[in-house]
């Protein structure tokens, strides 16, 4: 399908936890200094992206309902997790205006690590993200889509660790 872990960084971009996906792991004292829940309702974006089972640049409506959990300590530690359902209707770039294939997804996301005062991340960090779903063509042709990723950043911020595998059927 397209990076829906990158869509979601898009959709949270406005939100205090749109970093926390490259922030760093660390040992967290003391209790919660906030819990926040966040619940998506028919949330929708445009993105473009390339569709892995094809290769092919397209343009993407999403929509995602679903609900995202975040921790933070008071040594600065975040942790969330999330998980999202939604659709999606594309068109292939060069866009035409016509939807060349919709579907649906069920996406489950998760990560730690710190972030300085101004948000950005620092030292290591943990990112793992799944998604599966299921797409119809125009044609009337169908795929289903497995996607496991998994990153393990290093003190610097840079992946040491970075597993990404799709599968399309």
């Amino acid at each position: 399908m397209m990076k829906i872990a990158r869509a979601v960084g898009t959709l949270l971009a406005g939100s205090s936890i749109a970093v926390m996906g490259l922030a760093a792991e660390a040992q967290a004292q003391g209790p919660p200094t906030a819990n926040q829940t966040i619940h998506l309702d028919n949330v929708t974006e445009i993105q473009v992206g390339v569709f892995a089972c094809t290769g092919q640049e397209s343009r993407d409506l999403l929509t995602d309902t679903g609900v995202i959990h975040v921790t933070t300590f008071s040594d600065g530690t975040v942790h969330y997790t999330g998980t999202l359902h939604g659709t999606v209707a594309a068109d292939f770039v060069p866009a035409d205006g016509t939807t060349d294939f919709t579907g649906t997804f069920l996406e489950h996301f998760h990560g730690s690590g710190q972030l300085n005062p101004d948000g950005s991340p620092f030292g290591k960090a943990t990112l793992s993200f799944e998604l599966n779903g299921s797409i119809t063509f125009a044609d009337g042709s169908t795929v289903k889509i497995h996607e496991n990723d998994h990153t393990v950043f290093d003190s610097s911020g840079i992946p040491k660790l970075d597993f990404s595998r799709i599968s399309c059927r």
